[in-house]
């Protein structure tokens, strides 16, 4: 009885093992997985430090868990940035200060380099949890498309 009682058991265990192998759960999303991911999209940029991306978009180093940036090597408009918050008003906090940031560039490139003006209007800004993203290249909706799978597997 002990034996058909053991058997059964390392039956069933096997049979949950082998369908628990099937659901297995996706990986937390951070700004690093969607860094690497998102910079796979864009050519000739240049990634950037973490302390650098902080400064930019002025937030204080206890708000950022990590962040991640690059901009054109080539002087162009090119740009990705990436920022991992400890909540998400703060990630809002974020997204806000890249949205100014962009517009910053935009007024500038109106002035300085109109050709880039068109690239920098299809900036797009992108919040999810704690996570915000700022995305300027010819691929963004290649970059949207990739975020959207990311956060929401479609």
């Amino acid at each position: 009885m002990k034996r058909i009682f053991s058997i059964l058991c390392t039956v069933l265990l096997m049979f949950s093992t082998a369908c628990g192998a099937d659901t297995a759960e996706a990986e937390p999303v951070n700004a690093e997985t969607v860094y690497r991911s998102l910079s796979d999209h864009m050519e000739n940029v240049s990634p950037q430090s973490s302390e650098l991306t902080a400064r930019l978009i002025g937030l204080q180093e206890e708000d950022i868990i990590d962040a991640y940036s690059s901009f054109a090597s080539d002087q162009g408009a090119q740009l990705l940035v990436v920022v991992e918050t400890v909540d998400e008003a703060t990630a809002l906090k974020a997204s806000e200060r890249l949205n100014y940031y962009l517009a910053t560039l935009q007024n500038s490139a109106s002035q300085y380099a109109p050709d880039q003006l068109a690239l920098l209007n299809e900036g797009y800004i992108y919040t999810n949890d704690n996570i915000a993203v700022l995305i300027v290249s010819p691929t963004a909706s290649e970059a949207k498309q990739e975020l959207a799978s990311l956060f929401h597997g479609s």
